[in-house]
């Protein structure tokens, strides 16, 4: 049980009134209201708590006056946001006919406020489920009422996009959320929107998205992959944010590498790595980061626009499936920075080729060379190798080779 009031002062300071209102715009604006909030497990103990409140606030200033609003008499008890439509499941105490839907909303986090009414038809029905078409939606305040009694204030929001530029260096150029073109499909979890955002830095900037408008963690171990269209300038970092992990070098981790052009990422969780060397369980995700740096410390300007951002259900190719059948391959150092040394083994002499894979499956190295019976090494230059994730893939008429997976710093 809960009981909420408001003490203002009146009469030059020396008493105060009590105030108790359903609806923000019944208190008075520009006034210093004092408030009280009190909850207990029975109703007993909430009259005495709030007796002792007042009398406490009688012995500092004489309450003077009282003004309380009835509760409306109509009102939302539950409400979701689905497909651009509000669900709501409207109590109705009066057998009240219909009632007037009021409400201002955004479209984005960056978008100016739209408004719309409109009547809903209850039919003097006690319980009425809902469906309000609203379109496209990030957040909305809505009224509902019968113009006679207390109306009925809701405010619903998505979890936000938002952008860290806290670094002094770090200038934000642009900062766009837009409406998604497209609908996802049932068996994904949608991150609803799309970002575009431009900023110079001489050390990072990034993107986030909660997945709750309050910063709740949500269980996502139902999917296995994580899928967006993005273009850009270079290597975006994209990090899972778990809510039980407190270090940032814990958190789940891959790299991806943004072209002028759009592409479209498939990544398997398999693919996110953490420090802790354990596998990803995304069972308590708070947020997604996007970030983008500067890799030698210098000022550049640097975009990312993301686009359909999702968790999929889909299986995903991955090249942690592994096949007894073939022979491991190893690269030493890992991180590659200037450049590293793959090793394998092989059964005798013959011609070989060392290919290595960007995200998209695209050839970005092949390398010819003859093996030796035995122990082999080949050195990898980075080259033109961008930071981010490849596949490394050496094939052989004579032996299966497991693939490998090479990050690049």
């Amino acid at each position: 049980y809960v009981l909420s009031l408001s003490a203002k002062t009146e009469n030059n300071e020396s008493n105060f009134a009590i105030e108790s209102h359903w609806n923000l715009d019944l208190y008075e604006e520009n006034v210093t209201f004092y408030n009280f909030q009190i909850w207990s497990d029975s109703i007993d103990d909430l009259y005495l708590l709030a007796e002792d409140v007042l009398q406490l606030i009688n012995t500092e200033k004489p309450i003077t006056a009282y003004s309380i609003s009835t509760p409306p008499t109509v009102f939302v008890r539950k409400g979701k946001y689905i497909n651009g439509s509000l669900d709501l499941q409207i109590i109705n105490t009066n057998a009240t006919d219909n009632v007037n839907f009021d409400a201002g909303f955004r479209e984005t986090e960056t978008s100016n406020f739209n408004y719309t009414s409109s009547n809903l038809s209850l039919n003097q029905n006690y319980i009425t489920n809902l469906e309000v078409p609203t379109g496209n939606l990030f957040d909305i305040g809505f009224r509902i009422g019968d113009g006679i009694n207390t109306p009925d204030d809701l405010f619903m929001s998505d979890g936000p996009w938002g952008i860290d530029d806290s670094q002094e260096s770090t200038t934000v150029n642009s900062y766009v959320v837009s409406t998604n073109s497209d609908g996802f499909d049932s068996i994904d979890f949608p991150i609803e929107r799309n970002v575009s955002l431009n900023a110079t830095t001489s050390t990072y900037f990034a993107a986030y998205r909660a997945l709750t408008p309050r910063f709740d963690a949500v269980d996502l171990t139902d999917y296995n992959s994580f899928k967006l269209r993005a273009k850009g300038t270079g290597n975006l970092e994209i990090a899972f944010i778990k809510k039980s992990l407190n270090n940032w070098e814990e958190q789940y981790k891959t790299n991806v590498n943004l072209t002028d052009d759009f592409q479209n990422f498939e990544i398997p969780f398999t693919e996110f790595n953490s420090s802790l060397g354990s596998e990803l369980e995304l069972d308590d995700l708070v947020t997604i980061v996007f970030t983008m740096a500067s890799q030698d410390g210098t000022i550049t300007t640097k975009e990312m626009e993301l686009q359909d951002v999702r968790f999929s259900q889909t299986e995903t190719l991955s090249i942690d499936e592994f096949d007894s059948n073939k022979i491991m391959l190893s690269a030493y150092p890992i991180p590659m920075q200037s450049h590293t040394t793959i090793a394998f083994s092989a059964d005798q002499k013959e011609t070989m080729t060392f290919v290595v894979y960007d995200q998209l499956g695209q050839i970005v190295n092949q390398i010819k060379f003859e093996s030796t019976s035995g122990k082999n090494e080949l050195k990898l230059n980075r080259g033109s190798l961008s930071p981010g994730l490849y596949f490394c893939k050496i094939t052989s008429r004579r032996t299966n080779y497991y693939p490998l997976k090479l990050l690049v710093r």
